[in-house]
């Protein structure tokens, strides 16, 4: 960061004068941006970003006269703000974004939007001219970002990765154009994130740049990888914002599940690099798959605002502003300028987690994800009779502890039998036969896998389920859409989806709530439709990662994924919770045997996002352990980790070391088994040099009102006996607290579902 350019940040601090200090609060900025080559050296980031983006108000469909529309609506003072005329724009938003939809697709070379030069093509009947709107945005005091490896006409395939002409063209677009901001998504061809960085900094043009969750360059450490505890090296940052996750949606148990990936990164999040859990869907009524009709409600709205304010993710909102009743309903909160100072504030963290409660009446999922020591559900101890206990015990709601189990197991061994046939994405591997596929290309053809014979289909004939257990049988022959069950036909259409014949409605698709199962579902265009095929392989066109039918070979078979259940309870007489560490070769080996006798180990599902699930497989040969069955203690013997660093230009995150952790679905209890509901979660954020702490209280709970607690011993400075108390939301002052009075346990009042409270603790 380059000192000359590090910026005041304004009116924004206004309302918390009493409790900042403004001087020593721009000390500390100034210190944490100013050492040589701590992110990317652009000036540019240094609090996290605001403003607006097209792509959740207008999909591919946004225009030249809507984009400066969004202009207009930022700069316009109609509103007050607690009693005097205000825009959005004096409020720090003060950005457009053009997202997909401005591209000229298949004029190009080889049917992608670029010139055989490298120059980008835009559609001339929807944007007349990208400078002039650049220019009416910039003469209003408003920045303008775009939108290149687009997902709209994909070109992945189509060019060379990272092609000098098309590299070189885009970025000398951006600056030609008058775009001072830059969101890369990982659909195109070049996916270099520093290489991009270098190239736009060469220009000697500040631009913001986003990494939009898959592409490499992501923060890392001085030995390579990130094991939770080092800190990053100089120059590890070649962006101003990253995603931590994938697509956010107008979906309460979306929001929270999108919510929990930025928790390993916020360690890593500083002023100019800060992790975004991507759009503000506040504003935006549900509309996809699964979305819930519920989240459309200003409480829950408000409790999504509030969870990225606290996180200090950008606030990028990115419904239609110019909609007055849309506007009207969201413009007490997102307005609210102390939750806009919270998320501004610096005083060395970017927030934290600090509390997760779970429903726990049955067993809970465990994955692997990205190491932290700021996150308790990592914590495990491996106990004297070989279990495997979580330290999350104050995390349950029934106070019970539990241990790290093998799944299916019934009283005998013998009916320990592998799964076989479930389809999931995997990083692609060449002649894995897993993720081989028998195909035609005929209208109408079988997709049959290579690995065990079976052909996919629909599970049922309904549901979103689809697996290869059942072999194959023939296609239909009458007209299409069938009137039986031809669960096993489908049709690979031009545009690079795959549609079932039962219906021709239904496409093949990545779920969007896990981002690794493959399921069937309505046709609605989203980017996770659209696959490419590769010889005998299918891959995702949005992320670096193939279909793969879960089955590996006959010698090593998965037998499930491993799950954490009441220690008190047992299968296999008490086999499913016994295990062995073997320190020499690393594997966690259970005690219970598959059934031909084999040895089950726990392994890491190969890694190509933010969460890996854990398996059951049997145990490979010692001279060919894979690393994903290849665990450490560490030295406090509190976790266990498996470094599954793949190749950088497979993954987004080829250096993250992942630590077994609890499975934070996060759905509502109507769609998943008990055990992986979340119930409730408390976030906090220090805000001045002097322990000034806000605290967010999020009831994650669907149907019950709920008090919380939260420990402020364990948050605020230890000196502190007595605190004043803000209410956000309501923006009143609360009576005076004594911590010693109430043994440093603070309660809040009732908080009903789907909502939260937003209170700072001034000390």
């Amino acid at each position: 960061m380059k000192c000359s350019q590090c910026r005041d940040y304004g009116a924004s601090f206004t309302s918390l004068a009493s409790s900042l200090n403004k001087g020593v609060f721009l000390i500390l900025i100034l210190q944490a941006l100013c050492k040589p080559g701590e992110a990317l050296d652009n000036g540019l980031g240094v609090s996290p970003p605001r403003g607006w983006r097209s792509w959740d108000a207008f999909l591919s469909s946004s225009s030249q006269a809507k984009q400066q529309a969004a202009v207009d609506a930022l700069i316009d003072k109609s509103r007050k703000v607690d009693g005097v005329p205000t825009s959005l724009y004096e409020l720090g938003y003060n950005r457009i974004g053009l997202d997909d939809g401005w591209q000229d697709c298949g004029k190009g070379v080889n049917g992608t939007f670029h010139t055989a030069d490298g120059r980008p093509l835009v559609k001339n009947t929807t944007f007349p001219s990208l400078s002039q709107l650049n220019s009416y945005a910039k003469n209003k005091g408003v920045g303008s970002g775009w939108y290149l490896n687009t997902c709209d006409c994909c070109e992945r395939g189509l060019l060379k990765p990272d092609w000098p002409p098309q590299m070189h063209g885009d970025v000398n677009a951006v600056v030609s154009l008058g775009f001072d901001g830059l969101k890369l998504d990982s659909c195109g061809p070049s996916q270099d994130l520093a290489e991009w960085a270098m190239l736009l900094n060469k220009t000697g043009k500040p631009v913001l740049l986003e990494n939009c969750f898959d592409n490499a360059s992501y923060p890392y450490t001085k030995s390579g990888f990130d094991d939770g505890v080092e800190a990053v090296e100089d120059d590890a940052c070649p962006m101003n914002m990253f995603r931590s996750g994938g697509d956010m949606r107008a979906d309460w148990p979306l929001m929270l599940r999108r919510l929990q990936t930025i928790v390993p990164w916020l360690r890593l999040s500083r002023p100019g690099c800060w992790a975004y859990l991507d759009m503000l869907e506040v504003g935006n009524p549900p509309g996809g798959t699964g979305e819930q009709p519920s989240f459309e409600n200003i409480h829950s709205w408000r409790a999504h605002f509030g969870a990225w304010a606290i996180t200090s993710s950008p606030l990028i909102l990115s419904f239609d502003l110019t909609n007055k009743t849309k506007l009207d309903k969201v413009w007490d909160f997102i307005t609210n300028r102390e939750a806009l100072a919270v998320n501004h504030a610096w005083a060395g963290e970017a927030g934290r987690l600090i509390n997760t409660t779970y429903d726990r009446t049955g067993p809970t999922p465990v994955f692997a994800r990205p190491c932290s020591t700021t996150v308790d559900t990592q914590k495990f101890q491996f106990l004297k009779d070989g279990k495997i206990q979580s330290f999350s015990i104050s995390e349950t709601n029934d106070n019970v502890t539990r241990c790290l189990s093998v799944p299916g197991c019934s009283s005998t061994n013998s009916d320990y039998h592998p799964t076989e046939g479930s389809l999931q994405l995997a990083v692609c591997e060449n002649n894995k036969r897993s993720q081989q596929w028998n195909f035609t290309d005929n209208a109408l053809t079988n997709i049959q896998s290579l690995a065990d014979g079976g052909c996919m289909e629909i599970d049922g004939c309904s549901g979103s389920t689809v697996d290869t257990d059942y072999g194959c049988k023939p296609l239909p022959t009458g007209p299409l859409p069938c009137t039986g069950c031809c669960n096993m036909a489908w049709t690979f259409t031009s545009d690079g989806r795959i549609r079932s014949g039962m219906s021709g409605r239904n496409c093949l698709q990545v779920d969007e709530h896990d981002e690794t199962t493959v399921i069937v579902g309505p046709c609605t265009g989203s980017q996770r439709e659209y696959w490419k095929r590769n010889g005998l392989s299918i891959e995702s066109a949005l992320w670096k990662a193939c279909i793969d039918n879960n089955v590996t070979s006959p010698l090593h078979p998965q037998y499930g994924p491993l799950e954490l259940s009441p220690c008190g309870t047992s299968k296999c007489d008490g086999d499913d919770k016994k295990w062995i560490w073997n320190s020499t070769t690393g594997q966690l080996v259970s005690a219970v045997k598959g059934a031909m006798g084999e040895s089950i180990c726990a392994e890491v599902q190969q890694y190509f996002n933010h969460y890996s699930p854990l398996l059951s497989v049997s145990c490979a040969d010692i001279e060919n352990i894979p690393k994903s069955q290849k665990f450490n203690m560490d030295a406090t013997k509190d976790r266990f980790s498996v470094d599954v660093r793949f190749n950088a230009t497979q993954q987004r995150s080829p250096g993250m070391q992942l630590c077994i952790d609890i499975d934070y679905s996060a759905l509502p209890s109507s769609d998943t088994q008990p055990g992986s509901r979340l119930i409730s979660q408390v976030f906090s954020k220090k805000i001045s040099p002097n322990g000034t702490t806000a605290i967010l209280f999020i009831n994650a709970d669907t149907n019950i009102n709920q008090q919380l607690s939260v420990n402020l011993t364990s948050i605020l400075p230890q000196h502190v006996e007595d605190v004043n108390i803000r209410n956000v939301w309501e923006k009143l002052d609360l009576p005076k607290y004594s911590l010693q009075k109430h043994h440093g346990i603070y309660t809040t009042s009732p908080i009903p579902p789907q909502d939260s409270a937003f209170l700072i603790f001034r000390t």
